[in-house]
């Protein structure tokens, strides 16, 4: 797990998650009315952001980066989660780093990157985990902190898969297929299309050759493929 530098970070009201003593930590500070600030818009800092206004907390999150699980999903999910977080009212900051977090009274004082300040009753840091890239090296991948992909999440391997966009991430219902070379499927992210993944796994198992066209055409029945 990573952590914030320790120059950066003074508070004692800054929470890190990983163990049930974390959670619990945490779950005592989420109270209605009160301001969360969650830095780092990866999995964990969405989930209890969204956790923490389900429960009648201000939450603001802080994204260094440009968009939301950068790291880990094609733009298009990131765009999805930010309309979504968005539309519940999440403030999030995208592009904005932290330069320093302090106890300030009752609560915690954030200085940004951007020159600006904000104040939150407590934070918790969501700044991902360091990468175990041992094995992708020895596969004779390209690895940097993490293993190396291009704009369309594609690795140095030269065998690695295209992808087919079934539907529409705009209306929050799309599934996002990989294809080998062989155009068979071998990953699928679903967004409120649960069904979509179990038909994805029958065919995973019988190795299933599609046709990329006819699997982005929401008009042909996945029962058809």
């Amino acid at each position: 797990m990573r952590q914030l530098r320790s120059e950066c970070a003074q508070s004692s009201r800054l929470h890190y998650l990983r163990t049930l003593e974390d959670a619990e930590a945490l779950r005592a500070g989420l109270q209605p009315g009160r301001r969360l600030l969650v830095i780092g818009g990866g999995w964990i800092g969405l989930e209890v952001a969204a956790t923490a206004r389900k429960l009648g907390l201000e939450v603001v999150v802080l994204k260094a980066l440009a968009r939301l699980c950068e790291r880990s999903v094609p733009p298009a999910i990131s765009s999805f989660l930010l309309d979504l977080h968005r539309a519940n009212g999440v403030d999030v900051r995208l592009g904005v780093g932290l330069e320093r977090l302090r106890d300030d009274g009752d609560g915690v004082l954030a200085e940004l990157g951007d020159g600006s300040t904000l104040r939150a009753d407590l934070a918790l840091a969501g700044i991902g985990l360091i990468p175990n890239t041992e094995l992708a090296a020895e596969a004779g991948l390209e690895v940097d902190n993490g293993i190396v992909v291009d704009a369309q999440g594609r690795t140095s391997d030269t065998d690695a898969f295209t992808s087919v966009v079934r539907g529409d991430f705009v209306r929050h219902a799309a599934t996002l297929v990989y294809l080998d070379d062989e155009r068979r499927p071998c990953a699928v992210i679903a967004v409120n299309a649960g069904r979509d993944i179990s038909i994805a796994r029958k065919w995973m198992r019988q190795g299933k050759v599609l046709d990329p066209a006819a699997l982005a055409d929401t008009g042909v029945p996945l029962q058809r493929l």
